[in-house]
């Protein structure tokens, strides 16, 4: 919610700024404060739709029976978190899953991926894009 705010308030400021700075030069003070103010709010809120987007979330389990025969686990969890360590995700642990947050910009891209590991399964949850990426390189269809 508060990064919906912050595209509001930018989209507006930039806005606000140029139209007022535009009409001070040909008309009084008065009419530029409301021409900034309603073009702000325009630009405010098409710059919050623009920017603002709902990642689809799927998610999918390495299995028994999907899983290769002759790779165990563990050597899925290594090539899965291998993935996400150029990302500098941030990790924290919560009932057992493993929640991995990106850091600043990453999060317009994916909000944030949990990596839960079972003895007999592994599942992971997070954006349709990274998803993807991750059964490419596990070799999961």
């Amino acid at each position: 919610m508060s990064r919906l705010v912050e595209y509001f308030f930018v989209g507006y400021l930039i806005a606000f700024i140029t139209v007022f700075s535009a009409v001070l030069i040909k008309a009084d003070i008065k009419l530029a404060l409301l021409l900034g103010a309603i073009f702000g709010v325009i630009a405010g809120l098409m710059s919050m739709g623009f920017m603002f987007r709902i990642l689809k979330v799927e998610e999918f389990e390495i299995t028994m029976q999907n899983k290769h025969p002759k790779r165990g686990f563990d050597w899925y969890e290594d090539e899965i978190k291998d993935q996400l360590a150029p990302f500098h995700y941030y990790l924290k642990t919560e009932n057992g899953i493993e929640i991995f947050s990106p850091r600043s910009l990453y999060k317009i891209y994916e909000p944030q991926l949990e990596f839960e590991r079972t003895p007999y399964q592994i599942r992971v949850k997070g954006s349709r894009l990274m998803i993807k990426l991750l059964k490419a390189v596990t070799e999961i269809n």
